[in-house]
């Protein structure tokens, strides 16, 4: 797995913006479940059924992105369906793109 440095901004250390857990709880429990991810994610009602448990942790991965400037690759994956505009497409322009990304990324 791969980290990104993240383009240095000159911030100071107490004005760097802290994502608390009851915000990280109260997205994952708000999330739709219904939509589709990637095919290598888990089951999104896993995370809202255990946002409880999935808060803190979340929360302090998205602190330490923020506060490092590090962003992890596996957060930049997504993948891409051609998804057909037409009955019987023959043209790569007959098709629209579908971005699957994983669950947590969505929002």
């Amino acid at each position: 797995m791969h980290a990104y440095q993240l383009r240095p901004v000159d911030i100071a250390e107490n004005d760097i913006p802290k994502v608390e857990e009851y915000e990280v709880y109260h997205y994952l429990t708000n999330m739709g479940t219904k939509k589709s991810t990637i095919s290598e994610d888990y089951p999104s009602w896993i995370t809202k059924h255990n946002a409880d448990i999935l808060s803190e942790p979340v929360a302090d991965i998205i602190n330490s992105i923020l506060s490092e400037s590090i962003f992890s690759s596996l957060w930049k994956r997504a993948e891409v369906i051609p998804v057909p505009k037409l009955k019987i497409p023959s043209l790569c322009k007959d098709f629209r793109p579908k971005c699957l990304l994983f669950y947590l990324k969505r929002g």
